[in-house]
């Protein structure tokens, strides 16, 4: 094998070694990109699980205070009515006094119902936020998915060099 041959042998090597390095730092950089995006986009979606999370303990904090309160409070006047209000119900006042007490006791169970269909929702909406969170994270690509483009040039690259190197040896 002549100079040139050699010369000409280990410049298209050089060249197709170099193309193959700027298509591994471009799939680098690609790669990068896309990292970075499903690292925002994670921790998005898990500030939104968090959030929801928060919520969903605030309004299960408030129907178990609220409900506890009311039973309290219902139980007392249930006393109060069983007892002292039987036999004086004949005065005006008492009257009113029992239909106020009365339509409270039925506004604050509606609002206890209302808090408890809230809380139902911010379940339902915690759980949805948790499984974007989760799905999010199985379709995150594996390590061979992510180089999978290196791994392919890389290859090829080989391939070509040992073509080259084979057809020059070969003449």
């Amino acid at each position: 094998m002549s100079l040139s041959e050699r010369i000409a042998l280990w410049t298209g090597m050089i060249a197709v070694g170099l193309t193959a390095l700027a298509v591994s730092l471009h799939a680098a950089k690609i790669d990068g990109e896309r990292a970075a995006l499903a690292a925002q986009t994670e921790a998005r979606l898990t500030a939104e699980r968090d959030s929801a999370r928060d919520s969903l303990a605030r309004a299960r904090a408030t129907v178990v205070h609220d409900s506890i309160y009311l039973t309290e409070w219902r139980t007392r006047y249930v006393a109060i009515h069983d007892t002292v209000l039987r036999h004086v119900t004949d005065t005006l006042t008492v009257e009113r006094f029992v239909a106020i007490a009365d339509s409270t006791i039925h506004a604050c169970q509606q609002e206890v119902l209302a808090l408890t269909t809230t809380c139902a929702l911010e379940h339902r909406q915690y759980l949805l936020a948790d499984s974007a969170a989760t799905f999010w994270k199985l379709q995150s690509p594996s390590f061979w998915q992510r180089h999978e483009g290196a791994l392919v040039v890389t290859t090829d690259v080989v391939a070509a060099l040992a073509g080259f190197a084979l057809g020059r040896v070969s003449k």
